[in-house]
């Protein structure tokens, strides 16, 4: 367990390396017009190499897929899965939760709505006028919500994001892969007894270095990231040099409560 833990480290460090020179070479090639050619032997079979621009991810039927903008078009290709880990988002029900949390946190229409409510908010009035939005992974706030009961009310957004977060995180338990989401947040081999002590070092959630400024100010597991408040958070963040946006620190804490909850 010791070794599919430290190969997955230093795979997914491969990983990011091959992605930054991909990345280099496409902007290079961009800046002053040339492109890269395959190999003269090969140009009969396949053309000139242009990957386009990476649009980011959306959810199309309740699948994760890719976006990129090219001069073809744009294409939408599948998230290919993967055994190194690092990606908690492979598991719907975390991926909605942390997904409700960035819409909660950065549309500021969430805080008009709930202020101008006089009480309670009802689901089917929250749907009705936010409903068709889009969260940043592209998925309708309709959707994020479907699991809440009809006639559900809540008084604040933080109440609506807990009682989705409880409900997730049941069904995650009660569906019995549990097991799969920890091992696709924490990578293959990782022996985790209790998600609350869980390190955040190997949470994939959070960009690496959001999580080296976290884990350098003392919140390093789950259960002192799902706790932390975000003056906290954002105070640990600005001493690493890194920010993060209220809605992306929310979303790495609904992710952590709700694998927490999930058992």
């Amino acid at each position: 367990a010791e070794l599919r833990s430290t190969l997955t480290a230093v795979l997914a460090e491969v990983r990011t390396e091959i992605n930054r020179i991909n990345r280099d070479i496409y902007d290079c090639c961009r800046d002053d017009g040339r492109k890269v050619f395959i190999p003269p032997n090969l140009n009969t079979y396949y053309p000139p190499l242009d990957y386009g621009r990476y649009m980011g991810k959306i959810d199309i039927y309740g699948q994760p897929m890719q976006l990129w903008e090219t001069k073809a078009g744009t294409l939408v290709l599948p998230t290919l899965p993967t055994n190194s880990g690092g990606d908690p988002w492979d598991d719907n029900r975390i991926k909605r939760t942390a997904e409700l949390s960035r819409v909660l946190g950065d549309n500021p229409a969430v805080k008009k709505l709930f202020d101008n409510a006089g009480g309670p908010v009802k689901k089917e009035d929250f749907i009705k006028s936010l409903g068709e939005a889009l969260s940043p992974g592209g998925v309708k706030v309709k959707e994020l919500l479907d699991i809440l009961p009809d006639g559900s009310r809540f008084r604040s957004a933080p109440e609506m994001l807990d009682a989705v977060i409880e409900r997730e995180a049941a069904a995650l338990r009660t569906s019995g892969t549990s097991a799969a989401a920890r091992t696709a947040a924490f990578g293959v081999g990782s022996e985790v007894a209790t998600m609350a002590d869980a390190r955040i070092d190997q949470f994939g959630a959070i960009p690496r270095a959001q999580r080296t400024a976290l884990v350098a100010a003392g919140i390093t597991t789950l259960g002192k990231l799902g706790s932390a408040d975000l003056k906290t958070i954002n105070a640990a963040l600005k001493r690493g040099g890194v920010g993060a946006t209220p809605g992306e620190v929310g979303g790495w804490q609904a992710s952590a409560r709700t694998m927490m909850l999930s058992g």
